[in-house]
């Protein structure tokens, strides 16, 4: 996230006033932006959106870092660079500014050796920049009907210091947070303090922005730091009570100020960011995050923290790649799950029949984190994102006053993706291992009478399958190929899917029994997650277990995912924990991941929104329902009335024909008879049912997927778990 636009605005007049209403103990100071104040906020320093530059005209910068990419694809698909710029109320058709000449965008040809080429977008009110290489001090202008209008624009700053938010990522952690260049200041209007200190998660932009002969561009040189400084405004004085100097490759740096003298009390807050020791300004951004009004560890509040009447705290497990059918609940024969069993059994609803929407990890948790089928958001390939208009779960319940937090395990669990959005903090380092301890200890220091939001990921049940005689049964030696070795996607299960490698009935079954032995410690890793989760926050809260996809292991000839869209990928469970944490009896009624977003809704009080395809699970369910999934458009398939139909292409069918498979789920439920020759005119009705599908539910005005660029880490993560590098 980089500085928008703003002007110079008043300084604080003292710090009296009416008071402000009373947050709750754990609110964020991100929430109260439209009430804040700037000051010493110097103009030279601002990177302008918007700069007057001749009568009837404005400069918009488009960003002088790629904001999307694409990667070339092998058979010379698109590539290049791209940027966003809005365009401005009034304004007529732009003109590209190319080595520092304008040139008519239409005249721009695709191929430009240097400069940038503009194709505007007028459905969305968008210009998008393209160059092979990074658009570095690319300027566009645009002609206004009228002097006037200009003047409306050059003074369109915003009134409040609400344009100061937006995301930052350092490492592996992704924050909501406040940009605040140095020099400048910003105050929070007065109010009684109910918290004993403030939580603060800070860190320095690397490079940030200068003016250059009117361009804004990079700055030359990394940041010297910044200092930063909190102040508390009470009875007409400011006290400095806390500071602190950040260099630019310290990545978040937690923080907590004390405000005990002050508890109880009105007062004012003041951030304030000064530059590094050389006075260089130029590049110095400030970023302050977490930002929340906490009771410290050593405060005992009154209760334990309870979430606000009526909104319980909500609990979303993603356990990446776990199939149904091999969890003790759901009937698999070997003791995979006894933790788990355990506690759905005391606790939970267990949905037998529920449906992903894809058969691997992307689009399934876009749709799990939505609502959103996979056709409506548009995320079906690694290089796409989640667009601003799909939005988030996360961000809906922040909205309704939740604090919203994640742990993810990386991969496509990542900020470039855009699942993060609506998050106050997503931290996606890659680990393998589901760490409970410190998720619970988390919790537990919350200091917050806010409901949470929390979302645990992991890759645990994932390929690598890890190799641990510990977790194999010594009853069944084998000592062939693949014994004492990690199946890996590359060593092992790419092989067998491009029928280069061969495994017989033996190296199968290890296989699948090495794929338990992940389960195995992903269960006891949740019991103890589940364990201390109830215990920090009680049994008012919502608790939704699930999986985004499953893996398969020979029923149709192959190992893996992200290739079909046969049951062993689709049927995933899905167990409920509602509010009160009463078990109920198994639900055998169909539904889905989609399902998943309007529970919540429904249980913490938000209205469900017409666009989302699914239905809350409390209540009675039809006993019939259509589940549509689809794996990168050319494959797609319906399920309905115990009919399911699979159209388009299989990723790694060699023939490139496209395909059409009808089961019977009820006498076929792992998909070895195709009926579709049999019967065509079923074969044809469900089509129609997947058509009107997707015609009920179409995409979102102005939604669809982003191109996304991906850094080295992120491919090196997708390449451990198998999604890129040789497919």
């Amino acid at each position: 996230m980089l500085v928008r636009a703003l002007t110079a605005l008043a300084s604080l007049a003292g710090c009296g006033g009416e008071p402000a209403p009373l947050p709750p103990l754990g609110a964020s100071l991100m929430d109260q932006l439209a009430g804040a104040t700037l000051r010493d906020y110097p103009p030279t320093n601002l990177p302008p959106d918007i700069a007057p530059l001749a009568q009837g005209q404005l400069t918009f910068r488009a960003a002088p870092i790629p904001v999307e990419r694409w990667r070339p694809y092998p058979e010379g698909g698109p590539s290049g660079w791209r940027c966003r710029v809005e365009l401005p109320p009034g304004a007529r058709d732009p003109i590209a500014i190319q080595n520092g000449q304008p040139v008519p965008m239409w005249e721009l040809g695709e191929d430009v050796p240097s400069g940038v080429a503009m194709m505007f977008e007028r459905e969305h009110d968008r210009l998008l920049a393209s160059s092979d290489a990074p658009l570095v001090g690319v300027s566009v202008q645009y002609e206004l009907d009228a002097a006037e209008v200009l003047g409306e624009q050059a003074g369109a700053a915003p009134t409040s210091a609400q344009a100061l938010a937006g995301r930052e990522t350092f490492e592996f952690v992704s924050r909501a947070v406040i940009e605040l260049p140095a020099p400048a200041s910003l105050t929070f209007p007065p109010a009684r303090l109910l918290a004993d200190e403030l939580r603060l998660s800070l860190g320095v932009v690397e490079r940030g922005w200068e003016l250059v002969e009117g361009v804004v561009q990079l700055a030359d040189s990394p940041s010297d730091g910044v200092s930063f400084h909190v102040e508390v405004g009470h009875n007409g004085q400011w006290t400095q009570v806390w500071s602190r100097h950040l260099e630019p490759d310290e990545g978040f740096v937690p923080a907590r100020v004390d405000l005990t003298r002050w508890r109880g009390q009105q007062v004012a807050l003041r951030l304030t960011s000064d530059p590094g020791p050389a006075g260089d300004n130029t590049c110095d951004y400030a970023v302050w995050g977490d930002l929340r009004l906490c009771a410290s560890s050593a405060t005992t509040l009154t209760n334990t923290p309870t979430p606000t009447p009526g909104r319980p705290h909500v609990v979303l497990i993603m356990l990446d790649t776990l199939r149904a059918d091999r969890l003790g609940l759901y009937g698999y024969e070997r003791p995979t799950t006894p933790g788990l069993d355990a506690w759905a059994a005391r606790r939970a609803t267990t949905y037998t029949d529920a449906s992903s929407t894809a058969g691997w990890t992307l689009p399934a948790s876009a749709s799990i984190l939505t609502g959103l089928a996979v056709h409506q958001h548009g995320v079906e390939s690694p290089h796409l994102s989640l667009s601003a208009e799909s939005r988030t779960l996360a961000s809906r319940l922040r909205a309704a006053g939740y604090e919203t937090r994640a742990v993810a395990d990386g991969g496509f669990l990542a900020p470039r993706f855009g699942l993060d959005a609506g998050f106050d903090m997503f931290a996606h380092r890659r680990t393998e291992l589901l760490d409970p301890a410190r998720i619970v200890s988390e919790i537990a220091g919350r200091g917050s009478e806010r409901p949470l939001f929390l979302m645990v990921h992991t890759y645990m049940v994932h390929v690598p399958y890890t190799y641990d005689p510990a977790g194999l049964d010594p009853e069944h030696s084998y000592d062939g190929p693949l014994a004492g070795k990690d199946i890996t996607q590359h060593e092992v299960i790419l092989p067998v899917k491009l029928r280069r490698l061969s495994l017989d009935a033996d190296d199968q079954d290890y296989a699948s029994r090495m794929y338990d032995a992940g389960i195995a410690r992903m269960d006891r890793a949740l019991s103890e997650l589940l364990e201390g989760l109830q215990r920090e926050l009680g049994d008012d809260t919502l608790v939704v277990i699930t999986s985004d996809h499953g893996d398969e292991f020979f029923e149709h000839g192959a190992m893996g995912h992200r290739s079909t869209l046969y049951e062993e990928l689709l049927r995933v469970p899905l167990i409920v924990q509602y509010p009160g944490g009463v078990p109920g009896d198994p639900v055998a009624a169909p539904v889905s991941v989609l399902d998943i977003v309007p529970t919540v809704l429904d249980v913490v009080g938000l209205e469900r929104p017409d666009s989302l395809p699914g239905r809350s699970l409390r209540g009675d369910l039809p006993p019939q329902a259509v589940r549509v999934s689809s794996h990168e458009s050319p494959l797609r398939a319906v399920r309905f009335n115990n009919y399911k139909l699979i159209l388009g292409k299989l990723r790694f069918d060699p023939s490139g024909k496209a395909m059409q498979q009808l089961f019977d789920l009820s006498v076929d439920p792992y998909e070895q008879a195709d009926l579709s020759a049999e019967e065509p005119a079923r074969v044809a009705d469900l089509t129609r049912v997947l058509q009107a599908f997707e015609r009920a539910w179409a995409p979102l005005t102005g939604s669809g997927a982003e191109q996304v660029q991906l850094d080295q880490s992120t491919l090196d993560e997708l390449e451990a778990l198998g999604y890129v590098g040789g497919h």
